[in-house]
């Protein structure tokens, strides 16, 4: 499960940039070039990086919600899942 979960991520992850640098390489402003998790739900967003008191989580947070590319996140995921499903056993 865990590597078809992986390979979709992949796939999206790549799609997602590939869109981006579509728009970005023909001077369209849309929602594809900077897209970010804060572009999603910017109230949702504001609140988990909130909720954490810690300086180096809610760091690590605002990279993760304002910084990334959606496509960097879905790719990062999907070898994350794909690394899990090399090591876990198939049930």
């Amino acid at each position: 499960m865990f590597s078809k979960l992986g390979i979709l991520m992949l796939a999206a992850g790549f799609l997602a940039w590939l869109f981006g640098a579509i728009s970005k390489f023909m001077a369209v402003d849309n929602v594809f070039v900077d897209m970010t998790l804060s572009t999603l739900s910017e109230d949702m967003s504001a609140s988990v990086v909130d909720a954490f008191s810690s300086a180096a989580v809610q760091d690590l947070l605002y990279t993760v919600f304002y910084e990334i590319h959606l496509g960097g996140l879905f790719c990062g995921l999907g070898v994350i899942c794909i690394f899990i499903s090399m090591f876990a056993k198939e049930h």
